[in-house]
This record gives C-alpha cells, sequence and structure tokens, in this order.
C-alpha cells in the first residue's frame, strides 16, 4: 500500500511537471505570435511611411508657383549655375550668359525683375536669414514670429513660375530648431524651389527637410571665394567631379568680371564631357524625379 502510494506521488509529481512545461511552452508559443505579429505591423508601418513619403515628393501642392513636370532622364550627370547677389543693373550686364545660369536676386529688388530678357532665366530671390551683417529685411531671432513670417511672405508672394529663393551660406537662423520648422513648412506648402546656401549636408535644415519630406537644394560649391583663374577653373573642375560622383551637383558665385567670363567659356564644353547643365527649375524637377525613383526601387 505504502508503495502504490509512492508511486502515486511521483506520477502526481511527474504530471504536475509535464502540465507546467505544457503551460509554460503555452506562454512561450503565445509570446512568439504577439512579438511576430508585432514585427510585421511595425514592418507594415514602415513600408507604409516610406510609401508615404514617396507620395508626398511626387504630390502637387495647390499654393505652389507651378507643378512639378517630368523631365526627360538621359542619366548624365547634371549641374546648376547660380550667380547671386544681383540686381537689375548687373543682372542686365551679364545677359550674354547661357540661359540656363540662373541669377540670384537680393530680395529688395525682386519687384523690380520686369525685364522680359531676365525672365529667360530662371530668378532665384534671396531670402535674408540673420547672419553678421544687418539687414531689415532678414529674418531674426529677435523679431517676433508675425515679424519673420510676414517678411517671408512678403518675397514669396511675389514669386513667379520660373523662380525660387536661395539663402546665403553664414545664415545661422537655420540652426534654431522651431525656425527652420516653420521656415520648411512654409515653402513645402507653397512649393516653393530652395536652394540652401549651407554646405554641410549634416546641417539641421537638410535633416529637417529630409524628415519632411520636403525637397530642397543643396549649395556644393562657392566659385569665386579666391578672385583667380586658377581657383575658378580648379572649383568648376571640382563641381564636374562631384556631378559625375553623385549624378548632379549645384554652384553658387558672384558676378564678376573675371568669373563671368570664365563661365561664358566653360559652360557650352559640358556637352562633350557628357555632363548637362540645367536651370535651376529643370535640375530641382530632375533631381527630385531620380530621388522618388530611388525610393520605389527600396521599396519594390
Amino acid at each position: 500500500m505504502i508503495f502504490n502510494c509512492q508511486i502515486f506521488k511521483n506520477n502526481k509529481k511527474a504530471i504536475i511537471t509535464i502540465i507546467l512545461s505544457l503551460i509554460i511552452l503555452i506562454i512561450l508559443a503565445f509570446v512568439f505570435f504577439i512579438k511576430k505579429n508585432e514585427l510585421i505591423y511595425k514592418a507594415e508601418i514602415a513600408k507604409q511611411k516610406i510609401i508615404v513619403s514617396l507620395t508626398r515628393n511626387e504630390m502637387i501642392l495647390n499654393e505652389g508657383p507651378d507643378p512639378i513636370i517630368k523631365e526627360n532622364d538621359d542619366g548624365k550627370p547634371i549641374i546648376a549655375i547660380l550667380v547671386e547677389g544681383l540686381d537689375v543693373i548687373k543682372a542686365l550686364d551679364i545677359l550674354s550668359l547661357p540661359k540656363e545660369i540662373n541669377f540670384g536676386f537680393i530680395s529688395q529688388d525682386s519687384k523690380e525683375i520686369e525685364n522680359s530678357l531676365l525672365k529667360e532665366h530662371n530668378l532665384m530671390i534671396n531670402v535674408p536669414l540673420q547672419d553678421d551683417s544687418y539687414d531689415e529685411n532678414s529674418l531674426r531671432f529677435d523679431n517676433s514670429l508675425d515679424i519673420n513670417q510676414k517678411l517671408l511672405y512678403n518675397i514669396l508672394d511675389n514669386l513667379e513660375d520660373n523662380q525660387g529663393i536661395y539663402t546665403n551660406k553664414d545664415e545661422v537662423y537655420t540652426n534654431s530648431f522651431s525656425e527652420t520648422e516653420w521656415f520648411l513648412k512654409i515653402l513645402q506648402k507653397k512649393n516653393v524651389i530652395f536652394l540652401c546656401g549651407k554646405q554641410d549636408k549634416s546641417s539641421l535644415v537638410y535633416q529637417l527637410a529630409e524628415k519632411s519630406s520636403f525637397h530642397i537644394l543643396a549649395n556644393d560649391l562657392i566659385l569665386d571665394e579666391i578672385i583667380s583663374e586658377e581657383y575658378i577653373n580648379g572649383k568648376l573642375e571640382e563641381l564636374e567631379k562631384l556631378a559625375i560622383e553623385n549624378g548632379s551637383a549645384i554652384a553658387t558665385t558672384s558676378p564678376l568680371p573675371l568669373t563671368i567670363e570664365i563661365l561664358k567659356n566653360w559652360a557650352p564644353k559640358l556637352e562633350q564631357k557628357g555632363i548637362r547643365i540645367l536651370s535651376i527649375k529643370d535640375f530641382y524637377n530632375l533631381t527630385l524625379q531620380r530621388k522618388n525613383q530611388n525610393i520605389k526601387k527600396v521599396t519594390q
């Protein structure tokens, strides 16, 4: 009898052990199932975010000056040049430049840009952001938000179809998260072509633009920080190499006579090198088109 009880006790322990093991296995299976579904859900969300990002880049915003037009892409490297710091008189002096080269005006002169000859070139308007020099039209940290937004809208409301905006390399306004955020939101809402002067691609302005799926242009080089033929030609060679390596490159320059003369001789030779020089608008459209195509490849 004692022997039978001992067997029962041992069997009872074994049964309890088996039951507990089964419970643990069920719990582990359930946890695994939950985790698996959670991972699938997160992957689907990530995929949807990419698709939404692509859709935002491709859509046409109603308030913009012009819709994004698909460009014929032969796959060649592309380059854009902006001659900045112009007023109307200076611009009329450099009309002999190829029409693909873009003219950058200081913001105060945006209302004066009416000459039909100038409109053969894409025109960019400078938005002065706070830097070391004082400009009463500059967006500044010590202005109220209302004043800064009014100053920006005063510029944007004067833009036409072949115009965009650009900023200088030394501006510090976009070092602020809150200021950069609202600034980019307005540009994106109005579908404005924006060439940012900051050359550091890790700058906050580029990070926030990427986060909001807003395609902006980044200045790669300044051609004539040193006024010499050797220096400017060297920078143009560097620009060509960047375009070949990355598919596209963009540079700004001043309207100095030496620079203008060099550009006149340089631009017509690009085609035989297999490089296209484009207006800012065409450059923007084509780089956006290529960016969207790359996103599609990732999602497929």
